[in-house]
């Protein structure tokens, strides 16, 4: 195994550990700020962001946002679990992301 596929699968188990409680806990706020952050980095396009927005449930955005990001890979993952450490870092930490390595 090399370092970089070992954070990869941490990363991916992680994000997929936390999924119900970021869905459950996460605001329209941070949602909104997230997608910025993410279309800002080229990480989701505008067609994956509408699909997002137009869900009416906070829950339903919380888990395409996560399932969006999550498909995209390790590297998309990381910067989802910075972007909540800096927009929402009281639940970013809750969910226990803080320790999450990097590459």
């Amino acid at each position: 195994y090399n370092l970089k596929n070992v954070i990869a699968f941490l990363t991916d188990s992680k994000l997929e550990e936390v999924r119900a409680e970021f869905i459950k806990r996460i605001s329209t706020t941070v949602i909104s700020q997230l997608l910025d952050d993410l279309l800002h980095q080229r990480i989701l396009g505008d067609e994956e962001l509408e699909e997002v927005n137009v869900k009416n449930k906070r829950q339903d955005q919380a888990r395409m946002l996560i399932d969006n990001v999550r498909r995209k890979g390790p590297e998309a993952s990381r910067l989802l679990i910075d972007f909540l450490l800096a927009r929402d870092t009281y639940l970013a930490e809750q969910l226990g992301l803080q320790n999450v390595p990097a590459d």
